[in-house]
């Protein structure tokens, strides 16, 4: 058996004359049938028409409508830029019909326009739709409040075409805050707080208050009155206003009252040896602390002149620091007579003796009880020995001024004190360091006895059975009125 090989490339041959055969033949017979009678297809052209051809809608939520003629399908749409606040409907249909472009409100206040674009196959057309700028809207319902100086929330409402922001100047952004801080427009009627802080200044102030869109603004001015300031202080004696500080180191309080920010100075003079209270500055009421040097004079009291401010209003307390008295053993001529000891104590401008011991009184061993009848009495226990006199005899042999006949308890140089000397007395120093540390105390036996009262020459004023007496009892200094009756102890004083 014989093989005839063939190439691979003549097989193809016959089957593409074959497919050319076929495509000739049917080319024939529908060139045959198109040329037949009877059998002729008219070619129609697509048509496209848009009614009008521009249009304008206004700046609200609008629309319009255009007419579509043509005779094969056709789509619709917007331009990319305008489909954020436009669309079309329907976006297609067959032959004649009706398409509307919508769109929404317009809150810029300049115009904006829109393409549509119709397609049918190959044809194209477009139209312009314009839609106008809307009424710019800004508006407030207030322009100023009124604040109370305790402060508070207070409202105002925006109403806004435009998203927006509020702002509060600098100055003001400490105690004036609003909220929210922005809106979204549309109109919408927006509450915004604005909180207040209450107002510790002696002044009114203002806040402004800014709503801004765009390059457009609304002010709302919000003035807060200032509180009517109240200032005051309490010490810890009530010497007000001196503090009455011994010659020792010390720390000194002051309680403060006041409903308003304050500060405080302190005299130049006085910075070497005494601070600024503790704290020099705050609002509403405190507690300060004022620490003093100690004094190492003698006999030279000083004085810091510490000044609280709200604004105009001022209050002053003064801390007087004594000094050691000068205490000293005085000579029988530089002393009263009838002095108790030798000791004289220097306050200041004045000089003070023991207590008087009137020999006299040994005639007298008690009071009796008839009025104005001038008694004296001594009495001697464990402290000592104390003379007591009425005030009728103070008031015939206190001193050269005294009307009665005799020997004086403080002659000339010396005198018997008057109310206003026992008042220096008492303004000098505390009475734990006049008995303690300097030995005036209430007996020269006993500088530390429980209480004593020393007699002035000086009358009560408003009733003739009283006089004015110094009383002490180890804890404090007092000038009040005694009976004349009573049995008190004398003190002669001498002016320097």
């Amino acid at each position: 058996m014989r093989t005839i090989m063939i190439s691979a490339r003549y097989l193809f041959l016959p089957a593409a004359a074959a497919i050319v055969a076929v495509i000739t033949v049917a080319g024939c017979r529908q060139e045959e049938n198109a040329s037949a009678p009877g059998n002729e297809t008219e070619q129609v052209a697509p048509t496209l028409t848009i009614e009008p051809a521009s249009a304008n809608v206004t700046a609200g939520n609008s629309s319009c409508t255009f007419a579509v003629s043509g005779n094969t399908t056709w789509w619709a749409a917007v331009d990319e830029a305008a489909a954020e606040w436009s669309v079309v409907s329907p976006p297609t249909g067959t032959s004649n019909g009706t398409v509307t472009f919508i769109a929404i409100e317009n809150n810029a206040t300049t115009p904006r326009h829109a393409t549509v674009h119709f397609t049918a196959g190959t044809l194209t057309r477009q139209v312009a739709v314009t839609q106008a700028g809307g009424t710019f809207v800004l508006t407030t319902d207030r322009n100023n409040i009124q604040a109370a100086h305790t402060g508070g929330n207070y409202m105002v409402v925006v109403n806004c075409s435009r998203p927006w922001t509020v702002a509060v100047n600098s100055e003001a952004v400490a105690w004036c805050t609003p909220l929210p801080v922005l809106g979204s427009g549309n109109n919408p009627a927006t509450p915004v707080t604005l909180t207040v802080a209450r107002n510790y200044t002696p002044a009114p102030r203002a806040a402004t208050v800014t709503f801004t869109a765009d390059t457009y603004t609304r002010q709302v001015v919000v003035t807060q009155e200032n509180a009517e300031p109240v200032l005051s202080a309490a010490l810890e004696k009530d010497y007000f206003p001196n503090i009455i500080a011994t010659p020792d180191a010390g720390a000194y309080r002051i309680a403060l009252t006041c409903n308003l920010a304050w500060t405080t100075s302190l005299n130049s003079a006085a910075t070497a040896w005494c601070t600024l209270p503790s704290p020099a500055s705050a609002t509403g009421n405190a507690t300060v602390t004022v620490n003093v040097q100690a004094n190492t004079a003698t006999n030279a009291r000083r004085t810091a002149a510490i000044t609280f401010s709200v604004g105009t209003l001022t209050l002053t307390v003064n801390v007087v620091q004594r000094s050691k008295p000068r205490v000293y053993a005085a000579a029988s001529a530089n002393r009263p007579p009838y002095a108790a000891s030798d000791t004289v104590w220097e306050f200041g401008a004045q000089a003070w003796s023991a207590a008087i011991h009137d020999p006299y009184c040994d005639q007298y061993k008690e009071f009796i009880e008839k009025k104005d009848e001038v008694k004296c009495s001594h009495h001697t226990d464990e402290n000592g020995t104390r003379y007591y006199y009425n005030w009728p005899y103070v008031h015939l042999y206190g001193d050269d001024n005294a009307t009665g006949e005799g020997d004086k308890l403080c002659p000339s140089p010396w005198r018997m004190p008057t109310k206003s000397d026992l008042q220096t007395l008492c303004d000098y120093s505390v009475p734990q360091t006049l008995s303690a540390a300097w030995g005036f105390g209430a007996s020269p036996g006993d500088p530390n006895l429980e209480w004593a009262y020393y007699w002035s020459k000086t009358r009560y004023e408003y009733s003739y059975d009283y006089a004015y007496a110094l009383w002490y009892n180890r804890s404090d200094w007092m000038v009040n009125d005694v009976h004349v009756e009573d049995g008190k102890q004398v003190r002669c004083v001498k002016d320097l």
